[in-house]
């Protein structure tokens, strides 16, 4: 078990420098509506590995084993890493290495800028309305309405499907039409607020049918700004501070995400058992037991109300940080600030 935890620590590591480096070159090697396309598609690319991801991992843990998995991951990460290695990136200009300040270690200069924060904080709204769905939904169909997990996890669908289209949509809107990318994430959020006020048609007496509405909201909500965030976040910040800024707003996504799921069900369990005057019993309620199905969904309702609040807040947020900063409403990868876009390329690089 030592040595497992010690292969996800490096693992993790991993992904963390291909996250924020994957979108700082993204950033440097595209401008304009190019770079909202290339933003975009990876938005698309990490949606279909979040809605694909669990299916082809249950399939390869039934056919392989749960060491075929890491086995068959660690394979295509290789033959990634083989492709890359024969797409030439053009090089660093001076725009972007030899003139930039110096400074520490951590650079954290990109918090100072209200409208990199007011992007940044988009992912933390989407991580407390929607990641806590996603997290807890098929337990609580489970426990609500008894499906088994099977059942559960196709009925997930919903909210996943959306997070495919999402920001293929997006992208279509900001390359093909006026629609600014301020529009994208108001719009986002209120569709995650509604998707949670929605969820309080989990009840035992209702069909499980109707909750494919609000989770079709909440696909949108996280769909549609996912990859445009990074785009925005990147060009709200001078080239030297890219790298920086694609760390900061990926601690924040990552963060927000981890402490959103485990606060959701701390708060689930603790009321539950609360309710049911027996911790041990709340416990396992919270984790799907059923024959209690009217104390969770009462619960959960009421963690769906506080869901709702918490993202309306940071929307909020959002709005006054965007206002403070003087934002122009058209795109922003044609503002006057000098970005990671804007830095010179020789060529156009194959991603």
């Amino acid at each position: 078990m030592v040595l497992l935890d010690l292969a996800r620590i490096i693992t993790g590591v991993g992904a963390a420098a291909i996250a924020t480096g994957g979108t700082s070159i993204i950033s440097h090697a595209y401008d304009g509506k190019r770079r909202a396309h290339a933003f975009a598609l990876l938005g698309t690319i990490v949606g279909i590995g979040l809605a694909a991801g669990p299916t082809l991992s249950g399939l390869l843990v039934t056919a392989l084993g749960w060491r075929g998995v890491f086995g068959v991951v660690a394979g295509v990460a290789a033959l990634v890493l083989a492709a890359a290695a024969f797409r030439v990136l053009p090089a660093p200009s001076a725009t972007s290495t030899g003139d930039a300040p110096r400074r520490g270690f951590l650079d954290l200069s990109p918090l100072r800028s209200p409208r990199f924060l007011a992007v940044a904080l988009v992912p933390v709204a989407a991580s407390f309305a929607y990641v806590s769905v996603l997290t807890y939904a098929p337990i609580a169909l489970s426990a609500v309405h008894g499906q088994d997990a099977a059942t559960a996890g196709l009925f997930r669908l919903p909210l996943t499907l959306p997070v495919l289209v999402g920001p293929l949509l997006t992208g279509a809107l900001i390359t093909r039409t006026r629609v600014s990318p301020h529009t994208i994430i108001n719009t986002a959020i209120i569709l995650l607020v509604t998707g949670d006020v929605l969820f309080l048609l989990l009840d035992p007496s209702l069909s499980p049918v109707l909750l494919v509405i609000p989770m079709i909201l909440l696909g949108f909500g996280w769909g549609l700004p996912l990859g445009l965030v990074d785009g925005e976040a990147l060009a709200s910040v001078p080239a030297h501070s890219s790298a920086a800024a694609a760390g900061i707003l990926n601690f924040l996504r990552l963060g927000s995400e981890a402490l959103a799921v485990a606060v959701f069900g701390a708060a689930l369990a603790a009321i539950i058992g609360a309710q049911l005057s027996n911790p041990t019993l709340g416990a396992e309620v919270a984790a799907g037991a059923t024959g209690h199905a009217a104390v969770y969904a009462s619960v959960f309702r009421m963690m769906m109300i506080a869901c709702a609040v918490v993202t309306t807040v940071i929307g909020a947020a959002v709005i006054l940080l965007r206002r403070a900063s003087g934002t122009p409403t058209p795109n922003s990868a044609e503002d006057e600030l000098p970005t990671a876009a804007e830095s010179p390329t020789d060529s156009t690089p194959v991603l």
